[in-house]
C-alpha cells in the first residue's frame, strides 16, 4: 500500500482538477493521501476533501512560518 503522507491537495493550484489529480495518483498506485496541517486558511479545504474522498485524510496543525495565526481553540475543535 502506498500512502502519500505529505501532499497539499488543498492547494488552490489543484482544486480546478482535483478529481483528475486524485484519479491520476490512484492509477499510479497511491492508495491514500494525508494533507498536512499547514494553515488554518487551508484547513477547511482539507476537511472538505477528506469528506468527499474516502482515501483523503487531513492533519490539524500550523506551519512555523504561520505561527501568528495560531489559535488553540481551532486546534481543539478538530482534535
Amino acid at each position: 500500500m502506498i500512502i502519500d503522507t505529505h501532499c497539499h491537495l488543498d492547494n488552490e493550484a489543484y482544486l480546478s482538477d482535483i478529481d483528475g489529480v486524485i484519479t491520476n495518483a490512484k492509477e499510479s498506485g497511491v492508495n491514500a493521501f494525508l494533507i498536512p496541517g499547514a494553515s488554518f486558511e487551508t484547513l477547511k479545504r482539507a476537511i472538505d476533501l477528506s469528506e468527499k474522498y474516502d482515501e483523503v485524510f487531513f492533519a490539524v496543525g500550523i506551519h512555523p512560518y504561520d505561527i501568528d495565526e495560531y489559535d488553540e481553540a481551532v486546534i481543539e475543535k478538530y482534535v
